[in-house]
């Protein structure tokens, strides 16, 4: 699941070869076809360029205005455009724990793929996202099936690491 994603075709293939081809033509699909049905969005290649930039920095708080600068746009279509995938469920965003939630809010959030295949980087942070993915997975089933109100954080602890928190608010 770390190499070909958990989608059931690149994962059942067992190839990473056919991986990266289904995983091409399925994000070709998703940000040519769907970006377009529900948005007014005139520059895809930009947002394919931040959909690019995302996939090294998974699991590193995401500075909006660092990603604007590198990209040459504004923090609100960042913002936007982030918000239009996480739409499509190809990422998710993870904000940082505090007591005090319009204070988490400003913080910088992580965002992790639904697809551990997307993800550019080392075996840590593979599954730092995997890990991610299976808690957002579980804290939905608790949803579901009990009718718990669930969140997920990350918490930084006194060295400013960063770790994954669930929350389960019974």
């Amino acid at each position: 699941m770390l190499v070909l994603g958990g989608f059931p075709e690149p994962l059942l293939s067992g190839r990473e070869r056919t991986a990266k081809r289904w995983r091409k033509n399925y994000l070709d699909r998703i940000i040519k076809e769907e970006v377009r049905e529900i948005t007014a969005l005139q520059h895809i290649n930009k947002l394919l360029l931040m959909f690019e930039l995302l996939r090294p920095r998974v699991g590193s708080p995401l500075s909006y205005s660092s990603l604007a600068r590198d990209i040459q746009v504004s923090v609100d279509t960042i913002k936007n455009w982030l918000a239009v995938l996480e739409a499509l469920y190809l990422i998710f965003k993870v904000i940082p724990y505090h007591k005090n939630i319009s204070r988490a809010i400003l913080k910088e959030p992580k965002f992790y793929f639904y697809d551990t295949g997307l993800v550019i980087g080392d075996t840590g942070t593979r599954f730092e996202n995997l890990t991610a993915v299976s808690l957002l997975k579980h804290l939905h089933f608790l949803e579901d099936s009990e009718g718990c109100e669930t969140k997920l954080h990350y918490i930084k602890n006194k060295e400013q690491r960063t770790k994954n928190k669930k929350r389960s608010i019974f």
